[in-house]
C-alpha cells in the first residue's frame, strides 16, 4: 500500500489505542525487516557460498583438463 493510501485512512486525530496499534505494527515490520537483513548478510558471506566456489573450480578444471586433451 502506498504511503498517501495510508494516510488517507488514518483519521485526522488518532486515538491512544489506534497510535498503540500503529507503533505495535511498525516494531513488528522493523523486526522482519531486520531479520531480513541479518539473513541476507549470511546468505552473501563466503561461508555460504565456499561449496558454490568450491565446486565452479572444480568444474573449471575438469573443463581445462578436457579441452586441453583433445587439443593436445
Amino acid at each position: 500500500m502506498a504511503w498517501s493510501q495510508i494516510m488517507s485512512r488514518l483519521p485526522e486525530v488518532p486515538s491512544p489505542k489506534h497510535m498503540e496499534s500503529l507503533t505495535h505494527s511498525i516494531e513488528s515490520q522493523t523486526k522482519i525487516i531486520e531479520s531480513l537483513h541479518e539473513k541476507i548478510d549470511e546468505a552473501n558471506s563466503w561461508q555460504a557460498k565456499w561449496k558454490s566456489y568450491l565446486m565452479s573450480s572444480v568444474v573449471g578444471f575438469v573443463f581445462s583438463m578436457v579441452l586441453s586433451l583433445m587439443a593436445g
